[in-house]
């Protein structure tokens, strides 16, 4: 007799998550990687995309809106949420990151938290200036540590994406 109070179970196929396709392309143009998309997916290589190291596979769901769309804030802050979520491009971005790229990652996070603790007690204590500095230093860091790799254009199938190290796109091939 099965149990009724035990956790439920999944029977999902086991996934090889590997980093190369054999149809996608990965390349380099200028100070961004070009890569195929293979349906929703952007494969690079198992490399880190910062020091071209040996590191950890990641996955990260990544979206873009062409710029040209910003112009709805004027309309109304609504109207673009709407049109975001309808015309937004979703990219699930397959990569690798070291462990000093991926520490530095974290204590990143960890300098944007303890820096909004800080503002929050400046705020208690009324110390209007040291509030306000730690709470640009928040967002400085919580930006920084955000940003790890990020979209800069979807055309087709390619997507051209920010944030690799010059000696991970040395290892790519140009592309145009």
């Amino acid at each position: 007799m099965e149990n009724l109070y035990s956790a439920p179970r999944v029977h999902a196929p086991a996934h090889n998550h590997t980093h190369a396709t054999p149809t996608a392309s990965v390349g380099r143009n200028g100070k961004y990687v070009v890569v195929e998309l293979s349906g929703d997916n952007a494969f690079l290589p198992s490399r880190c995309v910062k020091c071209n190291e040996i590191g950890v596979k990641k996955s990260k769901k990544m979206y873009w809106l062409s710029p040209g769309y910003l112009f709805l804030i004027l309309v109304g802050i609504l109207v673009y949420a709407i049109v975001y979520y309808a015309a937004r491009q979703k990219v699930m971005l397959h990569y690798t990151v070291c462990q000093t790229h991926r520490e530095k990652k974290v204590t990143l996070g960890l300098l944007g938290l303890a820096s909004f603790l800080a503002a929050f007690v400046a705020v208690v204590l009324q110390w209007g200036l040291i509030a306000l500095l730690c709470f640009t230093a928040f967002l400085v860091f919580s930006i920084w540590a955000s940003r790890y790799f990020g979209i800069h254009k979807v055309k087709g199938n390619r997507v051209w994406l920010f944030g690799a190290g010059p000696a991970f796109l040395q290892h790519l091939p140009p592309v145009s």
